[in-house]
């Protein structure tokens, strides 16, 4: 991959990951007169999947490691941040709603609360006609999403002929109409990588296409308007999160383009220093660490902190303090990512013995 389009990938990870946290913090609950982002922080979850799905695309193209590999990186990758964030959320929301149980209960209903759990930690919480969240953390809804395109998308490029299609089938019937339809956004990513990797553009019709990629998303970012229709409200039936689908598709294909465009801008001798490019990566990596547990952090500084919550110095501080918290359990849980991987490779090593001795 090319360094300045790796460094431009991992830029677009940290905003859009930044932007979601913003999005949540300007929110009534836990801050006034403070709305950065316009109430548009779902776009920086369509950025992710088409960002997922480029990423994905490389990472099966040029690794070629196998189902199995393909298969450990993954759920190592998930669930090395999903379980430390949904035992977080738990154990945080328990604490919380000990100190001040009636801001808490603006944001979860205790009924079946273990069921909820369980759910959110198979990736099934926004599978078939099912619509709920682990507790306080209400951002959850995107990994189920996340989950069934990567195993969608896994079964698509490892398995063959009749086996693929009953697969597919299969799984397409479990993952439900609401994941389905945000699927064309996350395969523009994986058509983006297809298009950089088979396609070549002229310097100068891409610098011209990343500027004005780059200037209607901004202005559709920064705009309230639903440009195309609507299917109810996000977060509410019948679709839910995927209620916005039209307005995601044109979003998604104009973040498919952007990168596609400046894949191919010619950056002679670009180079970063190694520690700016060292920490870029880590912040980029700590993307989906701040995703996972920021929400419930919000909710118990909302819950429990005396702050001013039309102070701009105050929100601030709320903002810089998650921040660093998400930023050190990043350093632990990228650590214990090994552990996941192993756990994984023995699991699925047990698995296929069991298939092959039948």
């Amino acid at each position: 991959m090319k360094s300045h389009f790796s460094l431009y990938i991992h830029l677009i990870r940290i905003l859009a990951a930044v932007g979601v946290f913003l999005a949540h913090l300007s929110l009534n609950y836990f801050s006034t007169g403070w709305n950065v982002l316009g109430g548009n922080g779902h776009y920086c979850v369509v950025i992710f999947f088409v960002l997922s799905g480029y990423l994905i695309a490389f990472t099966t193209d040029v690794g070629r490691k196998g189902a199995k590999a393909y298969s450990i990186d993954r759920l190592s990758r998930l669930y090395a941040v999903v379980l430390p964030a949904l035992i977080f959320t738990y154990l945080l929301d328990g604490v919380g709603k000990y100190f001040n149980s009636a801001f808490y209960s603006q944001f979860l209903n205790d009924n079946l609360q273990s069921l909820k759990f369980l759910l959110n930690l198979l990736f099934v919480q926004q599978a078939t006609f099912v619509n709920t969240n682990p507790s306080s953390n209400n951002v959850f809804w995107s990994l189920s999403y996340e989950f069934w395109y990567y195993v969608i998308f896994g079964c698509a490029v490892y398995l063959k002929g009749k086996k693929r299609i009953m697969v597919l089938v299969i799984l397409t019937l479990v993952a439900g109409v609401k994941i389905l339809t945000l699927l064309p956004v996350w395969l523009m990513g994986v058509a983006a990588y297809y298009v950089t990797k088979n396609i070549s553009i002229r310097n100068l019709f891409a610098i011209l296409l990343f500027v004005i990629s780059s200037v209607i998303l901004i202005w559709f970012f920064s705009s309230n308007i639903q440009f195309l229709p609507t299917c109810g409200r996000l977060g509410f039936s019948p679709l839910y999160y995927s209620a916005n689908f039209a307005n995601d598709y044109l979003y998604g294909l104009l973040i498919a383009i952007n990168l596609v465009s400046i894949f191919w801008i010619d950056v002679p001798n670009f180079v970063v220093p190694s520690r700016l490019n060292e920490g870029i990566k880590y912040l980029s990596v700590a993307t989906f660490p701040l995703y996972a547990f920021h929400y419930p952090l919000l909710v118990f500084f909302g819950a429990v902190v005396s702050y001013d919550k039309s102070n701009v110095l105050h929100v601030l501080l709320i903002f810089f303090v998650v921040m660093g918290l998400v930023l050190f359990l990043n350093y632990y849980l990228e650590k214990s990512r090994k552990y996941y991987i192993t756990f994984f490779a023995n699991l699925l090593g047990l698995l296929n013995k069991k298939v092959l001795c039948r």
